[in-house]
Parts: structure tokens; C-alpha cells; sequence
């Protein structure tokens, strides 16, 4: 495991690897401000706005019952990141005008299942090695 931080402010630690999802340590609503936590939601909204002139893009994560703001310095989209998906973040937890957020988390993507897969019963061709 590829050791990327350790989240040790008053409460567990936990290494962050970066291929597996960590166990959350609080819920969304009871991550507290100022410390680290693994918080896991879907995402319920998705959207760019400006920070003091700069782009950001804000991504909300519900729990079925509190919120929490993933913010991401920097960036309009975040590749994998849609309305539903299930993601894991780990991060400082603090406020922004009044709402609990994450700035710059560390994110994991649950496996997530298309509904567009074409399945076929014709062959698939493949090239020979001549």
C-alpha cells in the first residue's frame, strides 16, 4: 500500500492508498469541523461556479439524511464524478457561507454499473499477429 497521508486529528488514523477506497470514519453530518474524516455519499449535484475570480467546481454529496460540499480548486469537471454516483472522500472538514465542506478531498469513485451496455451475440473480430 502507497501511504499518501494520514489522517490523525482527535480521532483514527488512516492510511490513504490510493487505489482503495479507506472506511469511513463519520457520516456526513457528524464529521467534525476542523478534523480529518472518510465520509461516503452520492452525489447529488454537480456544479461549476467562481471562487474570487477562479474556477471551482463544487460537488454535493447527501447521505439520505445531511449534506456535505466537495470542493475542487481549479477544475469544471472531475472525470467520473455524475449525479448518483456513490464516492468516498477523506479531507478536512470546515465551512464555507454556512455549509460543511471538504476543500481538495481525496476521492475514490464506487464501481458503478452502466445502463448503456450494447450487449450483441455477433463475433468480434480480431486481428491476427501475421
Amino acid at each position: 500500500m502507497t501511504l499518501l497521508h494520514d489522517l490523525t486529528a482527535a480521532g483514527p488514523t488512516v492510511a490513504i492508498d490510493p487505489f482503495t477506497a479507506p472506511e469511513t470514519t463519520h457520516s456526513l453530518g457528524s464529521a467534525p469541523l476542523r478534523s480529518r474524516a472518510v465520509v461516503r455519499g452520492s452525489v447529488d449535484s454537480i456544479e461549476p461556479v467562481t471562487w474570487a475570480g477562479g474556477p471551482v467546481l463544487e460537488v454535493t454529496l447527501r447521505d439520505g439524511l445531511d449534506a456535505l460540499v466537495l470542493v475542487f480548486f481549479g477544475r469544471h469537471t472531475v472525470g467520473g464524478i455524475h449525479p448518483g454516483q456513490q464516492v468516498t472522500a477523506a479531507g478536512a472538514v470546515g465551512t464555507h457561507r454556512g455549509r460543511r465542506v471538504i476543500l481538495n478531498p481525496y476521492v475514490w469513485l464506487a464501481p458503478s454499473h452502466p445502463t448503456n451496455v450494447v450487449h450483441t451475440t455477433r463475433d468480434i473480430p480480431t486481428l491476427s499477429a501475421n
